[in-house]
């Protein structure tokens, strides 16, 4: 699969980028064959940004991350009154560290650029564009926690580095950002630390067996995570990178406190530490969450293609009581949502565990096998709530345009003279920005709604459209079989939303809707 989001055509995308979309799209479909191709392109972008994110954990896994340096000056930098320190790495250390980094970077690079040799012909898939080294004091009680042994402090010395960065993948031209922690350590006896470490992870492999075999642990569930409630309104919870952050929160507290128990460190201490990069996201084989969204992509698509299931799509399904505005958009979810699309729950998302997150007195673990596998749920009545939300948001935004329902089944909105007066017929550039008009005023002037932030407006057009007015009102020409338009209105924090709703489109004519000052 070479090809990936053609659903998206010639669009020009940055995830990190923001979140009003102008875009233009060729017209090359043939349906369901077609349809099926958007669908795999979506999947194989989805597959590329987790094997991204976990292929340094896999390659770094055959590293041992202990070095011996024994006149390293980095010895002295901290202690146990000064733990942790910033520092610009310099000299062995930072060689030592860059090369092995730089050599697994080259190795992930070709593999992709093998894979997918169609898109790469200068340029590399991944690069590191910002980075950070920071030290840490490894507590010589980390040696003996496990053994009660004595120990010299001054025999064996050791350093933890963090290495920090953020790198960016990218792929045609859409980019990803995504952050990455690795601990390495610096001492004067390899052997020794080995020694230790290994001491440690056969110790600690046992507890998160242990912990893990209760399913109250294994399966997460979102109505669970009382962090979630808190937040319903920042976290988009189909996004992975931000649901993997609200996993990690939850379950490191609990196992936190039960290592912390079982080691006999105090609650209150900080010597026991877990990185929010304990549990790292495997979501490349979840069929179930893409099920979803590839029959909510296709039944989308065929609602911009076509013309009588468009018509089945129209906001006079739902958005209006005879020719007014309801109340709110509550009716969305039962409009837009099949009672029979989830039984229960439905997964959507996967961990495997990630040792080099694990510290213990300074000292990390290094990473081994583990077979434990952790799930992430979402309930069928928290699904429809937030297909709710897209619909109340849509709502608020015909209701922000006083929009109006005519006997004919076209749409008028109301808008200020200004915007009014920006819709013109002379180049598809103004078109766009009256387009994005809207929607930065909507969102502009209702901050305060529940999601605004994570609601979006798409208007996709082949080349310029041919605007008419009549009686003081503007619309599309709709009687031209070309070029082709829809709008679609996307709800999530990537450009690459799940959840989207196309009501307008130039396949029929009851999709007109007309703009009117106010």
């Amino acid at each position: 699969m070479k090809k990936i989001l053609r659903i998206l055509g010639t669009v020009s995308l940055t995830v990190t980028g923001t979140s009003n979309i102008i875009a233009c799209r060729s017209d090359d479909r043939n349906n369901d064959k077609q349809e099926k191709e958007n669908n795999d392109d979506i999947k194989t972008w989805n597959k590329l940004q987790v094997e991204a994110k976990n292929i340094f954990l896999n390659e770094l896994k055959k590293e041992d991350m202990v070095y011996q340096i024994n006149d390293s000056t980095l010895y002295s930098e901290v202690s146990n009154k000064n733990q942790s320190k910033n520092v610009n790495l310099t000299g062995t250390e930072s060689n030592i560290i860059t090369q092995v980094i730089e050599n697994k970077l080259d190795k992930i690079n070709n593999k992709i650029k093998t894979e997918y040799n169609n898109f790469y012909y200068n340029s590399e898939p991944i690069k590191i564009i910002q980075k950070k080294f920071t030290i840490n004091y490894i507590d010589p009680k980390a040696y003996s926690i496990i053994n009660n042994i004595n120990i010299n402090a001054h025999n064996v010395k050791g350093i933890k580095i963090i290495y920090d960065l953020q790198f960016e993948l990218t792929y045609k031209n859409i980019t990803n950002n995504f952050n990455h922690k690795f601990n390495f350590i610096i001492t004067t006896n390899k052997n020794f630390i080995l020694d230790k470490i290994s001491q440690l992870v056969d110790y600690i492999k046992t507890q998160i067996n242990d912990f893990y075999d209760n399913q109250n642990n294994s399966k997460i569930k979102l109505d669970d995570l009382t962090e979630y409630n808190n937040l319903k309104g920042d976290i988009d919870i189909f996004d992975n990178t931000q649901n993997t952050k609200l996993v990690n929160k939850y379950n490191n507290d609990k196992f936190l406190s039960i290592l912390k128990a079982k080691l006999a460190i105090k609650s209150e201490e900080n010597n026991l530490k877990i990185d929010n990069n304990f549990l790292i996201s495997e979501n490349k084989n979840n069929e179930d969450i893409f099920n979803i969204w590839r029959d909510f992509t296709a039944k989308n698509q065929k609602y911009s293609t076509e013309k009588n299931i468009l018509e089945e799509n129209s906001l006079s399904k739902w958005l209006f009581n005879d020719n007014n505005l309801k109340n709110n958009g509550d009716d969305f979810v039962n409009f837009y949502y099949n009672e029979n699309t989830i039984e229960n729950e439905l997964k959507i998302n996967s961990f495997s565990i990630n040792l080099n997150a694990i510290s213990i007195f300074g000292l990390p673990l290094i990473n081994k096998p583990l077979n434990n596998q952790i799930n992430f749920y979402i309930s069928k009545q928290s699904f429809k709530d937030i297909i709710k939300e897209f619909g109340n948001l849509i709502y608020n935004f015909f209701n922000y345009f006083n929009t109006k329902l005519n006997n004919d089944k076209t749409i008028t909105l109301k808008v200020e003279l200004n915007i009014y007066d920006k819709l013109k017929n002379n180049d598809k550039e103004s078109q766009n920005n009256w387009f994005n008009s809207l929607i930065k005023q909507f969102k502009k002037n209702n901050n305060s709604l529940k999601k605004i932030d994570k609601f979006n407006f798409i208007f996709l057009t082949n080349d310029l459209i041919p605007i008419k007015e009549e009686n003081s009102k503007k619309h599309f020409d709709n009687n031209l079989s070309m070029p082709n338009w829809h709008i679609k209105f996307t709800y999530g924090s990537s450009v690459l939303n799940k959840l989207y709703y196309i009501p307008l489109a130039s396949t029929n004519n009851n999709s007109i809707f007309y703009i009117e000052i106010k």
